[in-house]
């Protein structure tokens, strides 16, 4: 049985000790952040990544780290950081070229992909090309995309064993300065098609249930910002199932209530973001609730458990943006 303590000092206190098992307790904040943590384990990613296999939602197929980028140095700490290339069959960073632009070194591929990163202040660049996909392996057949059809990611992940408890806490915040550089579209005349294709820049968080006395222990759901989609402005709110993989329940709120009129994200304009989601988040679980998802969770079982960013890309579409700052801050 979960026993819910209602005394603040107690909740403090297991947060504190949730903050340091995910090693982030040396990330405090200061100013205008005082009392904030940010969970985010190597935020200057000077610890490099792994680099996960191509492959996705391939039923028996376990999940597999095919490379590491680190720096080509030796003796560097374990990376605390993934990255997610889903269905870029051919454009698999397994085979990247490395190389070094100070203060960037650069990782890409023969067809177009490519992963700068700048460990010394924790920015990074994700260039996913979908030119060399669509029509040119057996999971991407068609050129333009057909509905059903799977689709590449680029992401940059980081996964927490035990997670952060959300009813602890009284503040959550994504901070995020970021720029989309550049957009081009490889669509044919008259095939591209509003419903099915797009690029989208993303950020997710899972929200998972790992009270191991629940029995509901083990499912999620996601949550997360659209902060581009080539087809629209303000990205509309979503709250449905996962149609890619997980099947779970996804909230994704509506982008003009969240960044305001006039503050849509453009190409080539430095965008930061500074957002206080815990109302949201539990907005999101109760619309997953009403939904039927979740149907044996409270929000006392509930944790941050994982986080992604970055692009995916169910159409033709080759695109690139710069992440210059990203936090998430617990207190």
């Amino acid at each position: 049985m979960l026993v819910v303590s209602t005394d603040f000092n107690d909740l403090e206190t297991d947060l504190k000790r949730e903050i340091n098992d995910i090693g982030a307790a040396n990330q405090k904040v200061v100013g205008d952040q005082n009392h904030y943590t940010n969970i985010l384990e190597d935020s200057l990613f000077a610890s490099g990544f792994e680099v996960y296999m191509v492959e996705d939602g391939v039923p028996n197929l376990p999940l597999k780290v095919i490379r590491k980028f680190d720096y080509n140095q030796t003796g560097l700490a374990s990376p605390k950081w993934q990255l997610a290339q889903w269905n870029n069959y051919n454009n698999n960073l397994q085979e990247a070229n490395s190389s070094y632009h100070d203060p960037f070194f650069i990782y890409s591929t023969a067809g177009g992909n490519k992963i700068a990163i700048d460990p010394t202040k924790g920015r990074i660049k994700l260039s996913l090309n979908t030119a060399n996909e669509y029509g040119k392996n057996n999971v991407n057949p068609d050129n333009p995309r057909k509905s059903g059809q799977k689709w590449p990611h680029l992401l940059i992940s980081q996964d927490y064993k035990h997670g952060i408890s959300i009813w602890k806490l009284r503040k959550l915040r994504m901070l995020l300065d970021y720029t989309v550089t550049n957009v081009i579209d490889n669509h044919l005349k008259d095939t591209f098609d509003s419903n099915i294709h797009t690029a989208q820049f993303q950020w997710f968080i899972m929200i998972s249930n790992k009270n191991i006395n629940s029995p509901g222990y083990g499912d999620f759901f996601w949550f997360g910002f659209a902060f581009y989609d080539l087809r629209n402005d303000f990205s509309p709110s979503y709250a449905n199932v996962d149609i890619n993989t997980s099947g779970k329940f996804i909230y994704m709120p509506d982008m003009k209530e969240i960044l305001g009129e006039g503050n849509q994200t453009l190409i080539g304009e430095a965008k930061k973001v500074d957002l206080q989601i815990l109302g949201e988040v539990k907005k999101a679980f109760q619309l997953a609730k009403d939904s039927g998802f979740l149907p044996k969770t409270t929000w006392q079982d509930l944790v941050l458990s994982h986080t992604n960013i970055g692009w995916e890309i169910p159409g033709s579409f080759d695109a690139a943006c710069q992440i210059d700052k990203m936090a998430i801050y617990v207190k």
